[in-house]
């Protein structure tokens, strides 16, 4: 293998030579083995990066820091054998196939993800451990949750070629995609050094102001059209899951449950009159799912948050080729870098909007700032798509993915938030929840729950 050393601290045991020999010698013995170990990393893995830029000389491992929080973090805590889980650096230097004499490196991050389905059976641990009548559904929800599939939909996501997506996602330079082995691997670029707002999640609210806010919705909204109104063929992908009308209303027991136990929880959270509300949304929910119905559906991200989202450092020039895509105006000149697609799924594209709004904007704040935010969306949307919108038709669709996101997503996070607590998640919620209160008070969802005359 190519030297591999590290200047910079001491090399992971599953880099170090025992640990790749370890891994390969359980390989060779057993024809059951599986998941992404050291044994991955050999020449012609590294090679399959550089690609054509050159030949491998040599490559140093660095760290890279890893969630304190979230999944896959648990399935790091958890496992008891020797795959790689995480993300993992690594500097290669090589030789210029241009015949530069002079050595080049690139800085790369591999992310072996886990079996889908240790994401969905600790979700679902989790949830049958629960008090109450939510524990019941611990089976059903690990039939239909959506992180099924989601370690091929991540790897198929990342390699679109549509500049749609590449403008706005990470550089990705090779992917191992093997499910009977168990190994999902996708190696991208490393962001360190050249992005801003990266895992600001914490303290959003107070990083993200309007401009950053704008640059993100319009970056999504060129991404969404570029399956707006055409998921046939999305749909048919074994890797895809998206609920249906029928599904989430099948799903009532489940959704009623869950919002008990929140409420029992979190009383302070998931107050009376917000337990109510949202009571109110299942209890139409053909209604509200009929609204979401009447918009083109498109491919939506589906973790949209902060945590997942960041922005580029450098700015697109006038004479720049993208300048036809991106405005041209002060901060909004730059361009976002979006990553983690696994929960991607088929949705109306105001999905991502109402997530993201959710978790960069204050905890309270005037109806006029989403309100204004979302008029902005539309106008990017139909900019990128070439379609048009009625205002309030998307106005009203916005509200019912409102709804649904609050009895939905707001209540599963609230059961991870009850394992282990998200310093972020109760600001969103009140972010989140005080827009509908407050729609509800202003009269203005009054056309979720009556049928047009």
């Amino acid at each position: 293998m190519a030297e591999l050393c590290s200047p910079y601290y001491s090399t992971p045991y599953f880099l170090s030579d025992a640990g790749i020999k370890n891994a390969c010698d359980k390989n060779n013995n057993s024809s059951e083995s599986k998941g992404a170990t050291a044994s991955l990393l050999t020449d012609e893995f590294f090679q399959s990066i550089l690609g054509r830029r050159g030949t491998l000389l040599s490559l140093y491992p660095f760290e890279i820091p890893q969630q304190s929080i979230g999944l896959t973090t648990t399935c790091k805590a958890i496992q008891d054998d020797d795959r790689m889980i995480g993300h993992q650096g690594f500097e290669i230097t090589y030789r210029p196939s241009s015949g530069d004499s002079a050595r080049k490196t690139l800085r790369v991050v591999a992310k072996c993800k886990p079996l889908a389905l240790k994401f969905v059976n600790i979700f679902g641990e989790w949830i049958e451990k629960k008090s109450g009548d939510v524990s019941q559904y611990a089976g059903m929800f690990r039939r239909v949750s959506y992180f099924r599939n989601s370690d091929v939909r991540e790897i198929k996501v990342m390699t679109t070629q549509d500049p749609r997506f590449t403008d706005i996602a990470p550089k990705v330079y090779h992917t191992v995609c093997d499910p009977s082995k168990e190994v999902f691997v996708i190696v991208m670029e490393d962001l360190t050094d050249h992005v801003t707002h990266f895992n600001t999640i914490n303290n959003a609210s107070e990083v993200w102001d309007q401009e950053d806010i704008k640059v993100v919705l319009r970056d999504i909204a060129r991404f969404h059209s570029i399956h707006l109104g055409n998921v046939t063929s999305l749909e048919s992908e074994p890797w895809m899951c998206f609920y249906s009308g029928s599904v989430m209303k099948a799903l009532s027991g489940f959704w009623r449950a869950l919002l008990c136990h929140n409420r029992a929880t979190f009383p302070d959270l998931w107050t009376t009159k917000r337990t109510n509300l949202v009571r109110s949304f299942i209890d139409n929910m053909d209604r509200v799912w009929k609204i979401i119905d009447s918009f083109p559906r498109t491919l939506v991200h589906y973790d949209f948050t902060p945590r997942n989202v960041c922005l580029r450092k450098q700015e697109f020039t006038t004479e720049d080729n993208h300048s036809r895509f991106f405005i041209a105006n002060n901060k909004l000149s730059r361009v976002s870098c979006i990553y983690d697609w696994e929960m991607a799924t088929i949705h109306a594209p105001q999905h991502d909007m109402v997530e993201f709004l959710a978790f960069v904007l204050p905890g309270s704040g005037e109806v006029s700032t989403r309100t204004n935010l979302v008029r902005f969306y539309q106008e990017q949307l139909e900019k990128s798509s070439g379609m048009t919108f009625n205002s309030q038709k998307f106005m009203n669709v916005f509200i019912a993915v409102c709804c649904v996101y609050a009895l939905h997503q707001l209540s599963l996070k609230t059961i991870t938030h009850s394992v282990t607590r998200l310093p972020y998640f109760e600001r969103a919620v009140q972010s989140h929840m005080g827009f509908l209160e407050d729609l509800e008070a202003m009269g203005c969802l009054k056309f979720l729950y009556e049928e047009p005359v």
